[in-house]
């Protein structure tokens, strides 16, 4: 298989996964939607060995007020991946693509599904919970075209 030419990514457990195998394949790019969530005291061990998926290629979308992979922890373990400086998160409200080239997107958008921790951990990438536009697209399609394709 040519890893070169796949893009990885997960949501929440599978982000991990994901991450996983970025260490151990030279891959295209790699994309974390609210994960890892590998957090025992601090970022899991794994997180601090060396890429062999180019940190560079390697990007992350959360939410802010995501109850189950808290941004505090996420931020700590996308440093530990090497996403960026502490400080380099942007924010995809109200801001378009590429997002001053940050590897780290935040929203506080709402989910069309609700407030429960669910809704709000699955709003960057779950059908059901992801904000929808008028016409009747996904809010965060430039998002995802950023992250996983550019």
């Amino acid at each position: 298989m040519d890893w070169s030419k796949v893009v990885l990514s997960g949501h929440s457990q599978g982000g991990g996964h994901a991450g996983v195998m970025a260490k151990l394949f030279v891959a295209s790019r790699a994309c974390y939607f609210a994960s890892p969530p590998d957090w025992d005291g601090g970022p899991a061990d794994w997180m601090g060995k060396p890429n062999l998926t180019p940190a560079s290629a390697q990007f992350g979308f959360t939410h802010l007020a995501d109850p189950l992979v808290p941004y505090s922890q996420l931020s700590l373990i996308w440093q530990d991946v090497g996403l960026g400086a502490p400080g380099s998160a942007v924010s995809v409200d109200g801001n378009s693509a590429p997002f001053s080239n940050s590897h780290i997107l935040t929203t506080n958008a709402s989910s069309p599904g609700g407030n429960s921790d669910l809704a709000i951990h699955s709003t960057t990438v779950a059908d059901a919970f992801t904000p929808i536009n008028p016409d009747g697209s996904p809010q965060f399609r430039p998002v995802w075209d950023y992250l996983c394709f550019q």
